[in-house]
C-alpha cells in the first residue's frame, strides 16, 4: 500500500509500506499477508489483537503497542524455507487461515507458518517439482489445493507432504478453487466459465485420492457406482424454474452468462455465492448436487434416492447409510459397501453387510474394527477381494510386514513366503520349508519334496533357527515383530519342542518320500530312527503299494504302528508267514481277517487253531462244521447250534445225528432248521413225536398241530389228539375227544370253549358237566371255571360263593378262602366290580386265617378280637362250631374279655354242644360259668375295643368296624386289612405286592419283622408251647409254613407267597380315597355283566339258570 495516508485518510483500521510491487494480499480476523517482488510479510491487521508470544515485534506508524510482524524468506532469522539457490526461495503463492499461513516458492515447496506460536509448523514440507502459482487451503489449513505453473493440480497434506493430483483438471488459467464449507471432502474449481467438481478422500485401500464428479450417478443391479465426469454451468436460483425445454435452453444461457460476468468466491453446501465485477453478490446452485428434474423428488422413494446418489459424490457414507435404510436395495446396499470398504470405514462396513445378511464378512470385518494402522486395514481389506498382490504390498509397508508373510503362508503360496520369511521371519523358514515339502508329497512331486524336507533338517542342524522357533509358525512370526528380548526358560523350552517337532516331521517326510522314490534301505532306515508308530504306519502302506516289493517289512511295519488287522492281511496271503500271523491274530477282531486266517489254518491242517479263530470271528457254522468233521466233538456243535439257533447249523447236526442213529437230535435240529416236514417224518417214522411237539413248544403252526393231531388220534391217544386239535382252531373236534376223555380232561375242554366262544360248543359242555351225557353230574368247581373263560364274571362270582360255602360246610377253610380269594383277583384283574356277597366270606374265612397269626405274635387281643368276629357267624361254620366256640372261649379268657368269654362258655354249655366239648377244657370252662354270680361287679366288664379313624368320616370308630362310622350316617363298607382284620388307615395305606388286597403299611412292615423273628426261633417255640391254640380246619399256615429260612423275608398272609419289607410301597391319601370309593360301586345289573362277558358267556350263564345247576351234595362228595 503506497504510503498510510489514502487508507488513514479513507477511514482504514491500518496502512503500511512494502519494498516492493504487491502481487498478493491475504487478510484473517488478526494477521495480513502481502506477497510483494517474490517477498511475503505477515503482520497483525491491528497491533495488540494476537496473543502475545515470543517473536520479533515493531511500533506501529501511530506510536500505539508493538506490532508482530515477520518476512518470509529470512534465513538469517530461521525462516523455515530449505534454500535452494535465491530464485527458488523466492515467493510465489501465499494463502492466509485462521490457525496457519502457507506460502509457496518458484522452487516448488509449499511451507506453513503455525500464527498462534508465530514459528514455522514443525512437519514435511510439501515438495513439488515445478513452481507453484496458486494455493487453496481447507478451513482448518490441514489440506491445501496447489497449482503449478504447468497448470496441473494437488491436494497436499500440510502434515505429511502427500501429494495427490487432481484427475482431468481443467486447461488453461483456472480462476478459482474453492472447498465447501459444509461437505468437506468437495472441491469446486471454477475456469472462468464453467464449474468442475472434484471429492477428496484423505484415506483410502489406494491411499488418498481425487476423484472428478458429474451430475449423473449410476448404479448397477451388483451395485457398482459410475460417476461420469462432466463439467457444468453454474445456474442461477430461481423462485419457480419452468419445466419446458425452453426455459431450460433460457437457464443454460443465463448460467453461461453468469460465469462470464461473475466469480465464486464461497460454496456452501449445494449453494455458490459469486460476486461480479460491479462488487454485487448473488448466489447460484451447485450444479452437480441439484436435481435434473423436479420429478425425481415427487416421491419419497425418488427423494432418498436422490439423497443416496447425492451423498455417495460427496463421500457423506453416514447420509447414503441413512437414505439405503428408506431406499432398502440390495443394488444400494452393495454400492454403500463398496465405497464404505474402499474408504477403509469398517464400522459402517459391518453394519452394511448386516443388512445383506453376509455373515462371513459380518465376522471377518469385526477382527479388523479397532486396527488403527491404516495401510494394514486395507491390506486386509485387499485380502478380503482377493487382491493378493495389492494386500502383500500394503502389508510390507504397514507396521506389521510380517502380515504378508502369513497371508502367503495360509494360502498355500510357498515359493512367495519362503521369499518373504528369508527376510522377515528367518526362523519359519524350516517349518515352512516341511509344510511346503508336505504340499508337494501330496501333489506326487516326490523328488521336489525330498529335496525341501533335507533342506530343512539342514537349517535345523546347522542350528542357525533353533533360537527363533515357537510353537508354530504362528508364534514365530509374532516373536519376528515384537522381538526376541528377554527370553524366558519357557521360550526357549518351547523353543526346543518347537525344532524337535520340526525335525521329527522332516525325518518323517524324508523317510516317506525315500522309500516312494525307491531307495527301500535308506528309507527303512529313517523310519527305525524315527520311532513314530504314526510315521510306521504311513511307510507300510506305501510299500504295501509296492505290489509284493517288500510286504513282509510292511506288514512288520503296520505291526509297529498299532494296525494288526492290516499285519494280518498280509501275513496270511504266503503259507511260510503263518507263524507270525499267529502272533497278532489276538489283536485282530476284524471278522473278515480272522475267517480268511482261520480259512488258511484249515488248509494247512490247523483244526484246533482254526475253530478257535472262528469262534472269536462268530463263524458258528465253521466251528460246527470242524466240531462234527473234524474234532469229534459232536456236544460242543449241539451246544452251539442251541444257543445260536442257526439253520445252517442245525442242518449239520441234524444229518449227522441221523447218520449216528440219534433219531430224537436229528428231530430237534431239523425243527431248528425249520425243516418241519422232514422233522415230521422222523418222528411218525421214529416214534418220536413228544420231542417234535415238545421242541415246537407253543410256537407250533396251524399245519404242524393239525398233522401231529391226526397222529395221536390215529394213536387212539385222545387227550394228545383234543390239546393239538384245540392249538390248531378245529375246537369242536378238539372237545369231542376231551369229553370222551371223561373228567380226566375237562379243564382242557373248559379251556377250548373259552377260546371258541361259540354257543354250541358251551351248551355241550355243559351238558357233559351237569351228567346229562353220562348221569354223573361233575364238580361244581368245573362250572365255575367255565363261567371264568367266558368272561360271564358276574355268575363266577355266584358260583365262587357257592363252591367256598360248599367248602365251609365241609370245614376245608384254606379251600374255600384259596377259591373266594382267586375269584376275587380275577374280578379285579379284568376290572369287573366285586361284588360284596363275595367279599363278606372271604373276609370271614381271612379273619378266621389270622388268628394263629395273632396268637404267635403274642398279640392275644387282636387274636380275641378276630375270633369273636368269627363267632358271631357261627352258623357259617357247621363242621366245627363247638371247636372254634371253644377256642374263642379261652383266648377271649386269656385277652381280659371276661364278659364275652362269659356269654359263649354258657353257650357251649347248652345240651347240644355240651356233649361235644373236649373233655380237657370242658372242666375249665364249667368252673368259669359257675363262678359268674361270684365275680360279677366291675372287675367283670370287657376292655374297650381300640378306636381309630374311619378313612372316610374321620370319626373314631372301633378299629375292627367294617363300615362308616360319624355324624352323617353312611353305611359304607371300609375295606379290611389283611394283615390285622381291622379297618384301613387312610394316612397309612398299601395293597400286598402279591395279592393286590389293601393293608396298613407300619402293620404290614412289623408283621415281617416278626414273622423273621419267629422263623428263626420258631422250632424251640413249638417244643416249648405245649398249651398252644390249634385252629380246627387247617386254617392259616402249617407247621414250617410261617416263615421263609434265612430271616430277611415272610409270607404273605394272603397267598403265602415270599415277601420282603422292600417292596411295599406306602401310598397316598388320595389313593387310599380312590380304593374306598372302587370298593363301595354299586353291584353291576346281571343283565348287563360285566365288560368280559362275551355272548356266548351270557349263553352259557342262562343255560345254567334255566337247568339249575345242580352241585354235588356235601355228603356224596
Amino acid at each position: 500500500l503506497p504510503g498510510d495516508a489514502g487508507p488513514v485518510g479513507m477511514g482504514g483500521l491500518a496502512g503500511a509500506e512494502y519494498g516492493g510491487r504487491v502481487e498478493a494480499l491475504c487478510l484473517c480476523d488478526k494477521y495480513a499477508a502481502v506477497l510483494a517482488s517474490g517477498r511475503l510479510t505477515l503482520h497483525e491487521i491491528e497491533p495488540g489483537l494476537a496473543v502475545a508470544s515470543p517473536g520479533p515485534r515493531e511500533r506501529g506508524d501511530r506510536g500505539g503497542a508493538p506490532q508482530r510482524r515477520r518476512l518470509f524468506p529470512d534465513d538469517s532469522s530461521g525462516s523455515p524455507v530449505r534454500g535452494r539457490g535465491q530464485v527458488a526461495a523466492q515467493i510465489t503463492a501465499c494463502a492466509l487461515t485462521d490457525k496457519l499461513l502457507l506460502y509457496g516458492t518458484r522452487g516448488g515447496t509449499v511451507e506453513a507458518f503455525l500464527l498462534d506460536d508465530f514459528a514455522p509448523l514443525a512437519s514435511n514440507s510439501i515438495v513439488h517439482a515445478k513452481p507453484i502459482r496458486a494455493l487453496y487451503p481447507n478451513a482448518s489449513g490441514t489440506r491445501v489445493a496447489m497449482v503449478d505453473d504447468a497448470g496441473e493440480a494437488f491436494v497436499g497434506n500440510v502434515v505429511t507432504g502427500e501429494l495427490t493430483a487432481f484427475p482431468l483438471f481443467p486447461k488453461g488459467p483456472a480462476t478459482k478453487v474453492l472447498w465447501d464449507r459444509e461437505h468437506k471432502n468437495t472441491l469446486l474449481v471454477f475456469d472462468g466459465r464453467d464449474v468442475h467438481a472434484y471429492a477428496y478422500a484423505a484415506a483410502s485401500t489406494k491411499g488418498p485420492f481425487v476423484a472428478k464428479l458429474g451430475p449423473d450417478v449410476r448404479i448397477s443391479a451388483e451395485g457398482e457406482v459410475t460417476i461420469p465426469p462432466e463439467a457444468m454451468p453454474l445456474a442461477p436460483i430461481r423462485d419457480s424454474p419452468g419445466s419446458s425445454s425452453s426455459g431450460q435452453d433460457e437457464a443454460k444461457d443465463s448460467a453461461s452468462a453468469l460465469g462470464r460476468v461473475a466469480t465464486p468466491i464461497v460454496s456452501l453446501g449445494a449453494q455458490v455465492t459469486c460476486q461480479d465485477s460491479n462488487g454485487n453478490l448473488m448466489v447460484a446452485s451447485f450444479p452437480h448436487f441439484a436435481p435434473a428434474s423436479s420429478r425425481a423428488l415427487e416421491t419419497p422413494l425418488g427423494a432418498a434416492r436422490f439423497r443416496f446418489k447425492q451423498a455417495l459424490l460427496r463421500l457423506d457414507l453416514k447420509a447414503a447409510f441413512e437414505a439405503a435404510l428408506e431406499i432398502n436395495g440390495r443394488a444400494y446396499w452393495y454400492a454403500l459397501s463398496y465405497k464404505a470398504m474402499e474408504l477403509m470405514d469398517v464400522k459402517l462396513a459391518v453394519r452394511v453387510y448386516r443388512q445383506l445378511g453376509d455373515a462371513g464378512m459380518v465376522m471377518g470385518l469385526e477382527r479388523l474394527r479397532d486396527m488403527d494402522d491404516r495401510k494394514l486395514l486395507a491390506g486386509h481389506i485387499a485380502l478380503l477381494y482377493d487382491d493378493y498382490n495389492r494386500a502383500q504390498e500394503l502389508f510390507l509397508s504397514s507396521s506389521r510386514p510380517t502380515a504378508a508373510l502369513e497371508m502367503r503362508r495360509d494360502l498355500l503360496h510357498w515359493d512367495q513366503a519362503l521369499k518373504l520369511a528369508d527376510t522377515l521371519a528367518p526362523g519359519a523358514v524350516p517349518e515352512m520349508s516341511v509344510e511346503y515339502a508336505r504340499q508337494l508329497e501330496f501333489k506326487g512331486d516326490h523328488g521336489a519334496a525330498l529335496a525341501m524336507f533335507e533342506q530343512a533338517l539342514s537349517l535345523l542342524q546347522r542350528g542357525a533357527h533353533l533360537l527363533e522357533g515357537g510353537t508354530g509358525a504362528a508364534a514365530t512370526l509374532s516373536r519376528s515383530a515384537s522381538g526376541d528380548a528377554g527370553r524366558s526358560d519357557g521360550e526357549e523350552a518351547a523353543t526346543t519342542s518347537l525344532a524337535e517337532a520340526v525335525q521329527s516331521l522332516a525325518l518323517a517326510g524324508v523317510a516317506r518320500c525315500t522309500l516312494r522314490l525307491g531307495d527301500l534301505r535308506r528309507g527303512l532306515s529313517y523310519v527305525k530312527e524315527a520311532g513314530d508308530p504314526e510315521l510306521c504306519r504311513d511307510c507300510a502302506r506305501i510299500l504295501e503299494g509296492m505290489q509284493g516289493v517288500a510286504e513282509a517289512e510292511a506288514a512288520s511295519l503296520y505291526v509297529q504302528g498299532g494296525q494288526f488287522d492290516k499285519a494280518l492281511g498280509i501275513y496270511t496271503k504266503a503259507s511260510k508267514t503263518l507263524p507270525l500271523a499267529r502272533q497278532v491274530v489276538d489283536q485282530v477282531s476284524a471278522p473278515k481277517l480272522l475267517c480268511l486266517y482261520a480259512a488258511k489254518c484249515e488248509k494247512e491242517g490247523q483244526f484246533e487253531e482254526a475253530a478257535r479263530v472262528y469262534s472269536k470271528a462268530r463263524d458258528n457254522d465253521a466251528v460246527v462244521r470242524l466240531c462234527l468233521a473234524q474234532l469229534a466233538k459232536p456236544e460242543r456243535a449241539f451246544e452251539i447250534v442251541r444257543s445260536t439257533a442257526s439253520s445252517s447249523g442245525a442242518v449239520m447236526v441234524a444229518h449227522y445225528c441221523k447218520k449216528e442213529g440219534n433219531f430224537r437230535g436229528a428231530i430237534e435240529f431239523l425243527l431248528l432248521a425249520k425243516c418241519s416236514d422232514d422233522a415230521f417224518a422222523l418222528a411218525k417214522a421214529h416214534e418220536c413225536m413228544e420231542v417234535y411237539t415238545k421242541t415246537l413248544g407253543d410256537g407250533i403252526g396251524s399245519e404242524e398241530a393239525a398233522m401231529v393231531a391226526a397222529y395221536f388220534e390215529g394213536l387212539h391217544q385222545l387227550g394228545q389228539a383234543g390239546r393239538f386239535y384245540a392249538l390248531c382252531g378245529q375246537y369242536a373236534r378238539a372237545l369231542k375227544l376231551f369229553l370222551q376223555c371223561g373228567e380226566k380232561e375237562v379243564d382242557r375242554a373248559i379251556d377250548v370253549v373259552g377260546k371258541a366262544r361259540n354257543d354250541s360248543l358251551t351248551h355241550t359242555l355243559i351238558d357233559f358237566l351237569m351228567g346229562e351225557t353220562d348221569g354223573v353230574p361233575k364238580e361244581p368247581v368245573h362250572i365255575y371255571r367255565l363261567y371264568l373263560a367266558l368272561g360271564n364274571f358276574l355268575q363266577a362270582s355266584k358260583t365262587a360263593v357257592i363252591i367256598a360255602r360248599q367248602e365251609q360246610d365241609l370245614g376245608n377253610y384254606k379251600q374255600a378262602h384259596g377259591i373266594l380269594l382267586e375269584t376275587i383277583r380275577q374280578l379285579e384283574e379284568h376290572k369287573v366290580r366285586v361284588p360284596q356277597n363275595l367279599r363278606r366270606p372271604f373276609v370271614l374265612l381271612h379273619s378266621y386265617t389270622l388268628v394263629k397269626k395273632h396268637v404267635r405274635r403274642g398279640d392275644l387281643a387282636a387274636a380275641a378280637r378276630m375270633l369273636l368276629r368269627v363267632a358271631q357267624s357261627i352258623s357259617k361254620f357247621p363242621s366245627h362250631k363247638v371247636e372254634i366256640l371253644t377256642s374263642t372261649v379261652i383266648t377271649l379268657t386269656k385277652a381280659g374279655y371276661k364278659q364275652t368269654a362269659l356269654e359263649y362258655a354258657m353257650q357251649l354249655m347248652r345240651p347240644e354242644y355240651r356233649s361235644h366239648v373236649d373233655p380237657k377244657l370242658k372242666r375249665k370252662i364249667e368252673g368259669l360259668v359257675r363262678k359268674r354270680p361270684k365275680e360279677a361287679g366291675a372287675d367283670a366288664g370287657d376292655p374297650p375295643t381300640p378306636l381309630s379313624k374311619c378313612p372316610l368320616s374321620g370319626a373314631l370308630v372301633p378299629c375292627t368296624s367294617l363300615e362308616s362310622g360319624g355324624a352323617g350316617g353312611s353305611k359304607d363298607a371300609l375295606p379290611m386289612c389283611v394283615v390285622t382284620g381291622n379297618h384301613i388307615l387312610r394316612e397309612d395305606f398299601c395293597l400286598c405286592p402279591r395279592s393286590a388286597m389293601p393293608a396298613i403299611y407300619s402293620e404290614y412292615l412289623r408283621y415281617i419283622d416278626d414273622e423273621v423273628r419267629a422263623g428263626i426261633a420258631e422250632l424251640p417255640a413249638a417244643q416249648e408251647d405245649k398249651k398252644q391254640v390249634r385252629l380246627p380246619g387247617g386254617a392259616g399256615p402249617g407247621p414250617g409254613e410261617a416263615v421263609i429260612q434265612g430271616g430277611v423275608t415272610a409270607l404273605d398272609p394272603v397267598t403265602g407267597q415270599a415277601i420282603s419289607k422292600a417292596e411295599l410301597v406306602k401310598l397316598s391319601p388320595e389313593e387310599c380315597d380312590a380304593f374306598i370309593a372302587a370298593h363301595n360301586k354299586a353291584d353291576p345289573d346281571p343283565a348287563t355283566d360285566g365288560d368280559g362277558a362275551s355272548q356266548a358267556g351270557k349263553a352259557g350263564g342262562q343255560l345254567a339258570t334255566k337247568k339249575q345247576v345242580g352241585f354235588a351234595s356235601p355228603e356224596k362228595k
